[in-house]
C-alpha cells in the first residue's frame, strides 16, 4: 500500500471487505514516520506492508522499493517497529543455516524482537569463522541464535513472496529494463475484475519462458511479464470478490490469513495489505482433497 497519497482511503478499501482498519491515531502516527523513513533511506518508493498481530504487542511492517539501478525488478528492503514505539529498524536477512526451522514456529508472535526462539550457541564476538581450506582460509557462516525478528523477517518475505498481488498494466518494463509503476494505467475493465489471469505476483519473476522474455527486451511490449496467480501450484489459494455495484475487486489469499487486496474498475487505484498473525494455513492443500 503506497503511502505517496496517504493511508486512508486504500484502508477504507481494504477494511471494506476485511473489517480491520487503522485508527487515527495510526494513520497519523504511520504516515509521519514513514515519510521521514523514506527521506532517510532515500528510496524511491515506500510501502505501508501492514501489521503482524503479538500476544502482547504488534509489529507494523514497512516495505521500501528502489527502481532505479536495478534490472528487471526492484530492490526491496523491509522495516518494522513495535506498536509501542513506532519507531522502524530494517529486518535482517534471512541466515541461511535458520531457513529450515522458520517452519516449525507456525504459531502467534509475541511482539518482544529479542527473545531467542531456538538457541545454537551462546555469547559468540562475531557470526563468522575462518575455515581451513589448504593454505588458505575463508570466512564460514556461523551459527546464530534464531529470535522472533529472525523469524518475523521470514514471515514477512514468505507472506510477500506469496501474496504481493497487482492488477496486469499496473506496472511496465523500461526499455532500460527497470520496472516502473504505469503512468497510463487506466485500471481493468469491470469484466474483468474476477478473472485471475488479470492479477500477477509483484515479486521477481520465476516462469522462466517469462524469465526468457524479459531477457530478450520483449517484456517491453507486454504487460503480461510477471507471474500469473492463475498458475499457482496450490489450486484455489486466491478468492476473488466483486462487489455488488461491478467496480472494486477484493483478492483473500487462502495461504496466507490476513492478505487482502483490491482493485478499482477503470481507475489506477489498487494496492494490497496484510493484517494478521503471520500463520500460514498449511492444511489448505488437504482441504482441496
Amino acid at each position: 500500500m503506497n503511502i505517496e497519497n496517504g493511508l486512508e482511503e486504500p484502508m477504507k478499501e481494504i477494511s471494506a471487505f476485511n473489517g480491520v482498519c487503522l485508527s487515527l491515531v495510526e494513520r497519523i502516527k504511520l504516515e509521519t514516520t514513514l515519510d521521514q523513513l523514506k527521506s532517510d533511506i532515500k528510496c524511491d518508493e515506500m510501502q505501508f506492508w501492514g501489521i503482524i498481530y503479538g500476544s502482547e504487542k504488534d509489529y507494523y511492517i514497512a516495505k521500501a522499493l528502489y527502481y532505479k539501478g536495478y534490472p528487471q525488478f526492484p530492490k526491496k528492503k523491509y522495516f518494522f517497529c513495535s506498536s509501542s514505539n513506532f519507531i522502524f529498524s530494517e529486518l535482517p536477512s534471512l541466515n541461511p543455516h535458520q531457513i529450515p526451522n522458520f517452519h516449525k514456529f507456525n504459531t502467534y508472535f509475541i511482539g518482544n524482537p529479542d527473545i531467542i526462539l531456538e538457541k545454537y550457541e551462546s555469547g559468540n564476538a562475531s557470526n563468522f569463522d575462518e575455515e581451513n581450506e589448504g593454505d588458505s582460509f575463508k570466512p564460514k557462516l556461523r551459527k546464530k541464535n534464531m529470535t522472533e525478528t529472525d523469524r518475523l523477517s521470514f514471515v514477512v518475505r514468505a507472506i510477500d513472496r506469496d501474496c504481493s498481488v497487482v492488477p496486469v498494466g499496473g506496472f511496465k518494463m523500461m526499455p532500460i529494463n527497470e520496472l516502473r509503476r504505469n503512468d497510463l494505467f487506466e485500471g481493468l475493465n469491470s469484466e474483468d475484475l474476477d478473472k485471475k489471469e488479470k492479477y500477477v505476483h509483484f515479486r521477481p519473476v520465476e516462469n522462466q519462458e517469462k524469465k526468457d522474455k524479459i531477457a530478450m527486451g520483449k517484456a517491453v511490449l507486454d504487460f503480461e511479464f510477471l507471474d500469473s496467480i492463475a498458475d499457482d501450484p496450490i489450486k484455489d489459494s486466491w478468492s476473488i470478490h466483486v462487489d455488488s455495484t461491478k467496480t472494486t475487486s477484493s483478492l483473500r489469499s487462502m495461504v496466507w490469513p490476513g492478505y487482502f487486496a483490491y482493485c478499482k474498475a477503470n481507475s489506477d487505484q489498487f494496492g494490497g495489505v496484510y493484517i494478521g498473525y503471520g500463520i500460514k494455513n498449511v492444511d489448505i492443500p488437504f482441504m482441496q482433497q
